[in-house]
């Protein structure tokens, strides 16, 4: 049973009502259980409180987001419409006879507690990201009018959990893409062809693809599905390709060794063994010229301190050189949170 999230005004709640069009603007105003509300009356109700897409990271988020909705939101985030949701998963729905049309009331209840139980816990999100100056920069690039572009990128991220830390987009990946954005006009640090190691949701790689140039992005099997709906959704021209750090495919070696300018990885350690597989696939995948170059966004995080350190020694021994660094903050979807921006190079070429 589908119903589409229209506006609830106090005539949908029966014998309850009021004030007629007056629009809901308390928990109490919402139906009790006990008057048996329709499947129609629950079901708009529960559309009428899904989130709205997420917007880029932090406080910002909502700048640029409607003020009637943000009342909105406002006004029920309270304890009381948690209860009002549980209740409803709690009920039987007796009054209501069809099985299909309960599971689609419990279903939606479900969802709208788990969207408030924070990042993990939530379902599937679409998060919506503004980078400053990017849609001005790519029309020009493009030629393209005002009608004939997609302005915002939307990025759908399945439900995280910790074996799928790269279907969610991290704050590396928006300070990389920003930067990236504000370098596009002296454009010295992007060098085709260009490959990002371990793409996640595609936000860096769908940045340089509208800046103009030849993308290739790669990530783990169980990542690449996501990544090419992305890449779709958003229109466009970029390679996606299945890349195991621990184990290239041949056909993969075959098609892209040594053949890259730029490599790019944004939020690249989360375990002990990826320094070294890093490592492996710059060697293995950055052409050794003087120009080739590898760039690199990582956030601070206090428990993976070891790592990063393994890491800058393996990128230094393995002759590569850093000859750009920039410290910066920023915003993931769990707080604020300091980066290291690095560029490196081959040594003595």
């Amino acid at each position: 049973m589908t119903i589409d999230c229209i506006t609830l005004d106090r005539e949908d709640l029966g014998p309850n009502e009021t004030t007629k069009g007056q629009i809901l603007n308390h928990v109490l105003d919402l139906p009790s259980l006990n008057t048996k509300p329709s499947a129609v009356i629950l079901l708009k109700i529960l559309y009428h409180f899904q989130p709205k897409p997420t917007q880029n990271f932090g406080p910002s988020a909502t700048d640029d987001c409607d003020s009637d909705d943000d009342d909105k939101q406002v006004s029920f985030s309270s304890e009381g419409l948690f209860t009002w949701f549980t209740h409803i998963v709690g009920s039987p729905l007796a009054w209501i006879s069809s099985d299909e049309t309960k599971d689609a009331i419990w279903h939606q209840a479900s969802l709208r507690m788990a969207e408030r139980c924070g990042r993990t816990a939530q379902p599937e999100i679409r998060r919506r990201i503004t980078i400053k100056d990017l849609d001005e920069q790519t029309r020009q690039l493009r030629n393209l009018n005002k009608d004939e572009f997609l302005e915002e990128i939307e990025l759908i991220e399945p439900s995280l959990t910790a074996d799928s830390l790269g279907l969610k987009t991290w704050g590396s990946s928006l300070m990389l893409s920003q930067r990236l954005v504000n370098d596009s006009v002296k454009d010295e640090l992007l060098m085709d062809p260009i490959l990002e190691l371990g793409a996640g949701t595609g936000l860096v790689g769908i940045t340089m693809a509208r800046l103009g140039h030849e993308v290739v992005v790669s990530d783990l099997a169980e990542i690449i599905d996501n990544l090419n709906h992305n890449v779709q959704h958003n229109h466009d021209n970029i390679t996606v390709e299945e890349l195991d750090w621990s184990n290239p495919s041949t056909e993969f070696d075959q098609k892209y060794s040594s053949k890259f300018n730029t490599l790019v990885l944004s939020d690249p350690i989360y375990s002990s063994r990826h320094p070294p597989w890093i490592r492996d696939m710059i060697v293995r995948y950055m052409r050794k010229t003087a120009e080739a170059r590898t760039l690199i966004q990582v956030p601070i995080r206090e428990k993976f301190e070891k790592e990063r350190d393994v890491f800058w020694t393996l990128l230094n021994e393995c002759g590569l050189e850093r000859v750009m660094v920039d410290t910066e903050h920023g915003w993931d979807d769990f707080g604020k949170q300091e980066f290291i921006w690095s560029m490196w190079t081959w040594k003595d070429l």
